[in-house]
């Protein structure tokens, strides 16, 4: 009696050798099994070594050029917050008024060119914090507003000289061309008009530099922060005891103005930016130019 492919006696056979396999498996030795399967477990830790690796790389490459475009950010931002104390310090001495016509001269005079602001480099560092990437993009909508509200005041000026001097020769000639009350009105109105210019680079201009200072603190809060503080710690800090720039920075952005009432903001703001200086230059020596940079 032959058995046909098909039959339940066919079936059954193979069943119970399946099994009678499987049973006499179980009572093989691990070392014999690791034999067996030596090629594959090795197949596969070596992917997972290679995929681990390659993500430490990727890692630390995205670390590295970070650090790089913070660190080229840096001067730009300090020279922002220089111009700005610098402006401040010569408009409050005694045989300086603080009048906005003359901050406005002393910001075209000592006008700075945020190169690397307005470079690539601000793309590099936008996913590390919200607050930072939303301080340098306000920073470059601010700097390049004033750049134009800068030309704008030059010309107003310019029509303020010009308006002052046409009242000054009709007053002084015998037939003036036309009546004094219209040269002064005219030289009345190109006043207002550079008085309001005056203000709103003023207000732009402060915007400009609050951001750059935030910026500023933020950068060295997530970046050049030391080693052993770990950036969920900083978070946290910031979430659940914030200081004055965590505030003035949550005000800024909120409200699109400057916090004028910021308490001890500014010592806070000197003390952030004493200790990023000392990292920085700390950065800046050969021999641990790569042990200062955290990740």
């Amino acid at each position: 009696m032959t058995l046909e492919p098909g039959s339940i006696v066919c079936k059954l056979t193979a069943a119970s050798e399946l099994v009678c396999s499987q049973v006499a498996s179980h009572d093989r030795s691990v070392l014999s099994v690791l034999h067996d399967w030596q090629d594959l477990l090795g197949a596969f830790l070596g992917a997972v070594i290679g995929i681990v690796g390659a993500l430490i790389v990727a890692s630390a490459t995205k670390r590295r050029s970070r650090n790089i475009a913070a660190l080229l950010l840096l001067p730009d931002l300090k020279s922002y917050m220089s111009l700005g104390e610098a402006i401040e310090t010569d408009l409050h001495t005694p045989e300086n008024s603080p009048v906005p016509r003359l901050k406005v001269v002393a910001i075209l005079h000592r006008r700075v060119a945020l190169e690397q602001l307005h470079g690539s480099e601000a793309n590099q560092v936008f996913d590390i914090d919200h607050r930072l990437w939303a301080h340098l993009a306000q920073c470059q909508r601010s700097d390049k507003k004033l750049t134009r509200e800068l030309e704008a005041c030059s010309r107003a000026q310019e029509e303020a000289q010009h308006a002052d001097a046409e009242l000054v020769r009709d007053n002084l000639a015998a037939t003036p061309s036309r009546p004094i009350a219209i040269s002064r009105a005219l030289r009345d109105g190109s006043l207002t008009r550079l008085l309001a210019r005056t203000a709103s680079v003023e207000d732009t201009f402060d915007l400009c530099i609050e951001h750059a200072t935030l910026a500023h603190y933020f950068l060295g809060q997530f970046i050049f922060r030391p080693w052993y503080v770990p950036a969920f710690a900083v978070r946290w800090r910031m979430k659940f005891r914030p200081n004055d720039c965590d505030r003035r920075s949550r005000f800024l952005l909120k409200e699109q103005q400057v916090l004028r009432n910021g308490g001890d903001a500014k010592n806070d703001m000197g003390s952030e930016a004493q200790k990023d200086d000392q990292h920085y230059s700390t950065l800046q020596e050969p021999s641990t130019s790569s042990s200062g940079l955290s990740s």
